[in-house]
């Protein structure tokens, strides 16, 4: 995403095949697809999102690359006059591993001792559950700890232990919403930076502020897991945990308004929760009913039934539904009606000609994929107009530019 806005965005690697980097080669072997590649990490995912990124390549054990990373953060000049790329600060550091992991590879004290060096720095760091905070900061872990600890499972399924089919969600949701989280708190420090740079003149006064400013972001996947189920939470710490446990919320298919129905082929997505569309949708039902009377359909578009698991009704809307595809029905519902009613689709149906007009599909010569595409680029929604970043087609090689950035320090 901030690649396409045209940052420029380097990751730092260890010069050796890593756990992480082999663990990247056995998810795409078990893809199980004509692979074409430029390096060792060929594989569908290692490209798809590492696109546009330049790699450099360090061995933290030499204390020579130590130090090559420590100016590369701290010591790059502000002054670019000689147009040299590499001579630019660098603004924003991610650090992802466990927390103090940082400083003592660094041999800092503290991270802070890094922003005294370089003013202009903003150090995001990203952990399971937050910096030096409680029991479980130096804890390491995946995803799938995150949400398990946050209590996702619980509303995703039953975590009794009768159930022993409990199963890893098929999204990593901590780690996605970490990454956009982490993406808005940087650009939102960047530009709080930019605004003091270019209205403060005083260089002396502008350094003042910045020393005092606090430009370590601490990201938690932990913290991001549960702003996803705010709603079942907020129930259960205030003792309507039944509830919530059991799905029985507004928004987790507990009313008629708000709910997934079957139809002759496929199941719709039916998102009337307000009463003009519910109203809509009921009248539109009453019209393709061929059993019973279309007045007999009004006293249903009322609030009460929208918010209502009426039974009986429920059956008769289904019936009626069951005429005719999800895909006539999203046709008369979302297209003709203009009503919040879509077709439940699975992955191989996303709307191709959706996701290109939303530029989030590449036409890159990378490897197929259930959507027939090469590779996928993700995007930020609502700025169509703007002139898009291009992108190289391929993840970086380990090392790749290590003499861009480093030749120079």
């Amino acid at each position: 995403m901030m690649m396409k806005k045209k940052a420029e965005i380097s990751n730092k690697k260890p010069s050796s095949s890593s756990d992480r980097h082999n663990l990247n080669n056995n998810l795409n072997n078990n893809l199980n697809n004509d692979e074409i590649g430029k390096s060792s990490s060929s594989g569908l995912i290692y490209h798809c999102f590492n696109r546009g990124k330049q790699a450099i390549s360090l061995n933290f054990k030499k204390k020579q690359h130590v130090e090559e990373l420590k100016r590369l953060i701290c010591c790059y000049s502000n002054d670019n006059d000689d147009g040299d790329q590499r001579r630019k600060a660098v603004k924003v550091l991610i650090d992802s591993s466990r927390p103090g992991k940082l400083e003592s590879l660094l041999g800092v004290g503290k991270i802070e001792e890094l922003l005294e060096e370089n003013l202009q720095l903003i150090i995001c760091r990203i952990s399971a559950f937050g910096q030096d905070i409680g029991k479980y900061s130096d804890i390491p872990a995946h995803d799938m700890n995150a949400v398990g600890s946050a209590g996702v499972f619980d509303v995703a399924g039953d975590v009794s232990e009768k159930n022993k089919q409990l199963k890893p969600l098929p999204i990593q949701l901590s780690d996605v919403l970490t990454g956009y989280s982490s993406a808005l708190q940087v650009v939102a420090m960047v530009r709080k930076i930019e605004a003091l740079n270019y209205s403060v003149k005083s260089t002396e006064e502008r350094e003042r502020i910045l020393r005092g400013m606090n430009r370590v972001i601490d990201i938690s996947m932990f913290d991001n897991a549960i702003s996803a189920i705010q709603m079942p939470l907020s129930l259960t710490l205030n003792g309507f945990d039944k509830m919530a446990s059991e799905g029985r919320s507004v928004l987790s298919g507990s009313i008629l308004g708000y709910n997934i129905y079957p139809t002759k082929s496929g199941q719709l997505a039916v998102g009337c929760l307000e009463p003009h569309f519910w109203s809509g949708f009921i009248q539109a039902l009453s019209v393709h009913d061929k059993e019973n009377p279309k007045d007999s359909w009004k006293q249903f578009t009322t609030v009460e039934f929208l918010f209502s698991n009426d039974s009986k009704l429920k059956q008769r809307i289904v019936k009626v539904l069951e005429q005719k595809s999800a895909e006539e029905w999203e046709k008369i519902f979302a297209f003709d009606l203009k009503l919040p009613i879509t077709k439940v689709r699975k992955l191989k149906e996303v709307d191709r000609e959706l996701l290109q007009q939303r530029n989030m599909l590449t036409s890159s010569n990378l490897v197929k994929n259930a959507l027939d595409y090469k590779s996928i680029q993700l995007t930020v929604s609502g700025n169509q107009s703007e002139e898009l970043q291009p992108m190289n087609e391929f993840g970086p090689l380990l090392g790749e530019h290590n003499q861009l950035y480093l030749s120079k320090l």
